[in-house]
């Protein structure tokens, strides 16, 4: 929905086994719902399911960009991605 907040997965304690599959489904569900728009909060921990999270971004088809969250969206503990048209 334009101008509304953005859909928001929360992945704070997924494992880096368990966050791919999970922001497959989010990414899916983003497209049905023509949300272009996302937040993927993974938290800081030790920076790896921050890395996994966005290293699958990267090379996902439907994602234009996936970038570090401003700060008063979460900053490095959350991932902004903006998908494709």
């Amino acid at each position: 929905s334009a101008g509304g907040p953005p859909r928001e997965l929360v992945l704070i304690g997924a494992t880096v086994d368990d966050a791919p599959g999970r922001l497959e489904t989010f990414l899916d569900d983003a497209v049905l719902n023509d949300e272009r728009r996302l937040r993927v909060v993974h938290g800081y921990g030790t920076g790896r399911l921050r890395e996994a999270v966005r290293g699958a971004l990267r090379d996902h088809p439907l994602v234009a960009s996936a970038s570090a969250a401003a700060e008063n969206e979460g900053g490095d503990a959350a991932t902004i991605v903006e998908l494709q048209d």
